[in-house]
Parts: structure tokens; C-alpha cells; sequence
């Protein structure tokens, strides 16, 4: 299904910008590892804090209950639209639960790699234009219970804001950060959302391949799709992207005690994050 209007062309435009230079930057700190690891640290903490624990594990999984009104969430919340990377954070709500149910079972499941790659974040700019039909079954039913269980959040003035103005947002923050701090504009939000797309890639592909094991993966959980662990690609995000864990993620939930790792050996830094965002962001 086509969606040809001037928003979504803009921010297909703007998250290619953000895809080209941040590769760039990506490449350039790989090639020099010695004297620039501490920006791929950096874009790293950013990604995850943004994408992973905020919009994937505090909201989308409810890890625990949001103050939309705390400064802290307008800022996250801004950021991960802005990133035009899983987001706009309502839609990324409402849809991501339909994966953990339907997990690998063809078109029922909305983030299945093999039916929609164009879709992921790996190759987000084609979707702001173009998304697969996905078989929904019930859709009034299913749509009934996330309006429900998000309500809070679909109901937020901030959230709606940002989301129907995010491509017109993107360009001023761009901009400022352009003027202001250009270092951080490509070395930390440029190269943090080309991180996302290689991170995103090590869950989705690598975690829902049926021969996962040729590629060192491993199961904690029996559970009914393909999901596995590859600690090898876990350890390249400097064991902070817990998702990349993806048979941990389907098969127990992620929690402020032990994040989304189960073995000792799989030791998730995110956690940390979580914690320091919870005093500041939950809903008392």
C-alpha cells in the first residue's frame, strides 16, 4: 500500500540524509577504532537509550507506568520520532505486540524480515511510502484492545503534536544541532540511527532465521517461532541492545533487575538506563 503525500515524502528524504552520513560516520570511526571508540560508545548509548529502552521497553511493553506530563518523557519522546527509525512512537505501540503473538507466521506477523524487510529499520526510509498488506485477522478487535491499553498515550497533546509535525521538527532540530553542536548532529544522532539499522538487523534477521545456529545463535526458551540469541552481535553493541537477545526478549520479559539478559555471560548494561529513567519518568 502506497502513501504518497508530502510528509511522507520529506521524511523519507530526511531519514535517508540521516541513513547516508551516518554510515559515513560510521565507517569513518570503524576504520580509526583506536582514537574514535568513544563516539561509536556514545552513538551506541544514544540508539539504545532512545529506541530500545524507552520507546521498546518502557512504552511499547509497559515496563512500567509513564508520566506523559514529566519532562523527561517529552524529551525521549521527541527524540525517537525525530529518529525516523521504529517510530512515530504511537504507531510503533500499537503494532509491536502484534509481532510477539504472531512471530514468524508469514504476513500475521508485522515485523516478519522475510515478508517485510523494506518495513524494518534497516531499510526504514520505503516505509513512509510503501508497506506490504499484513494479515490482521480480527483488526477492529485487535485495534479495540491497543486503543485501550495505550490510551494514555494516544490521548497525549505532546504526542500528537510531535507526530504531526515530526517532519517540519526534524529539520529545525537539525538545524539547531547543526549550527550549534555539529559533532553530536553526526557523530552521536546521525551515526546512532545507522546503528539502529545494523542493531535492528541482528534481532530481526539473525534472530528469526530458521538456521540460526550456522550463525553461532542459541535458544534459552522453547518458545513457538524462530527467536534466538547471537552473543556475538550482542557483544558488538557493547552489550547494551538486549533486543539483539531476541529468544530472551520473546521468551521471558525485560525487567530493571536483569534487563533482557538471562545468563551470566549475557549482561545487559541497558538496565542501567532503565533504572535511571524510571525516578524521573514513571507515573507515581
Amino acid at each position: 500500500m502506497w502513501t504518497i503525500d508530502m510528509k511522507s515524502i520529506t521524511i523519507t528524504i530526511l531519514a535517508s540524509v540521516a541513513w547516508w552520513f551516518g554510515f559515513q560516520e560510521l565507517w569513518s570511526v570503524l576504520t580509526n577504532f583506536s582514537q574514535q571508540w568513544f563516539w561509536f560508545l556514545l552513538a551506541t548509548i544514544y540508539t539504545t537509550a532512545v529506541n530500545d529502552v524507552f520507546a521498546h521497553a518502557i512504552m511499547a511493553h509497559r515496563l512500567f507506568r509513564v508520566n506523559h506530563d514529566s519532562v523527561l518523557y517529552k524529551i525521549m519522546s521527541f527524540l525517537f520520532v525525530m529518529d525516523h527509525g521504529w517510530g512515530p512512537l504511537t504507531g510503533f505501540c500499537k503494532v509491536h505486540r502484534r509481532h510477539h503473538t504472531h512471530a514468524d507466521q508469514g504476513r500475521k506477523d508485522v515485523a516478519n524480515w522475510r515478508n517485510h524487510w523494506y518495513g524494518m529499520a534497516m531499510s526504514t526510509p520505503l516505509n513512509f511510502l510503501y508497506q506490504s498488506k499484513a494479515d490482521w485477522g480480527n483488526l477492529d478487535t485487535y485495534m479495540d484492545r491497543q486503543d485501550r491499553t495505550y490510551r494514555e498515550l494516544f490521548d497525549d497533546t505532546w504526542t500528537f503534536f510531535i507526530e504531526e509535525y515530526s517532519h517540519v521538527l526534524t529539520i529545525v532540530f537539525w538545524t539547531v544541532l547543526y549550527l550549534v553542536a555539529p559533532v553530536v548532529l553526526f557523530k552521536i544522532v546521525f551515526m546512532g540511527r545507522a546503528l539502529l539499522s545494523v542493531y535492528t538487523m541482528f534481532s530481526t534477521v539473525f534472530g528469526h532465521c530458521g538456521h540460526a545456529r550456522w550463525l553461532g545463535s542459541y535458544r534459552n526458551f522453547a518458545t513457538r517461532d524462530h527467536s534466538h540469541n547471537n552473543l556475538i552481535m550482542y557483544y558488538a553493541s557493547c552489550m547494551m541492545f538486549s533486543v539483539i537477545l531476541q529468544n530472551n526478549h520473546h521468551g521471558t520479559p525485560y525487567s530493571l533487575e536483569k534487563g533482557g539478559g538471562v545468563r551470566w555471560y549475557e549482561y545487559d548494561f541497558s538496565k542501567w538506563i532503565a533504572r535511571a529513567m524510571k525516578p524521573l519518568m514513571e507515573k507515581k
